[in-house]
């Protein structure tokens, strides 16, 4: 491959590449023309390899931009997600407290009344064992009392039945002395 050079006096000349061999010789010294053909087309050569750079240079930049562009919108919207997600958790959490203390009251009103009904049910146990035991002493007073009335039900009899058995003596005797005296008398008035 042959390259330009300056050469020792101000002059361009043509060389040869790594790969390439060195014409034998010194350099061969160009014209004014072809040197500044030759730098025309290296100039042409720079500014297409420049145009080049410089595309590839827009389309890096655009891309950069671009990429930038996305990165931007996905901030925005793992911002809006964040946000969001923090609305919801807020918003969840407070219903969370809010049955939390919904169901604290909830079992405190159900602890008071089942401790009320616990209360009721000892009064009432309490006075069921009262009533219970002032019925057992009304039954018992009462039995006590049959018994004193059967006691003097049959004391009652008993004495009926002596003066009864009293009575029927006295009248067996008056009738036994009435049947003697009438026989004792019949007796007399038969001559």
């Amino acid at each position: 491959m042959h390259k330009l050079r300056e050469g020792a006096k101000g002059k361009v000349v043509r060389t040869m590449g790594k790969k390439g061999k060195k014409d034998a010789g010194d350099p061969k010294e160009l014209s004014k023309d072809e040197e500044f053909k030759r730098a025309s087309v290296l100039n042409s050569t720079q500014q297409i390899l420049l145009a080049k750079s410089n595309d590839e240079v827009a389309r890096m930049q655009a891309d950069v931009h671009r990429a930038n562009n996305e990165a931007d919108a996905l901030r925005v919207t793992l911002q809006s997600e964040r946000e969001a997600t923090i609305a919801v958790t807020s918003d969840l959490s407070r219903q969370y407290k809010s049955m939390q203390n919904n169901l604290t009251q909830r079992i405190g009103e159900l602890e008071d009344s089942l401790q009320k009904s616990a209360d009721s049910n000892a009064m009432l146990k309490l006075q069921l064992e009262q009533q219970e035991g002032d019925h057992l002493k009304m039954q018992e007073e009462h039995k006590k009392e049959i018994s004193e009335l059967n006691q003097r039900i049959e004391d009652m009899t008993q004495d009926f039945s002596d003066m009864l058995k009293e009575t029927l003596e006295k009248m067996s005797q008056k009738i036994s002395a009435q049947t003697q005296s009438v026989d004792e008398s019949g007796e007399e008035s038969k001559p």
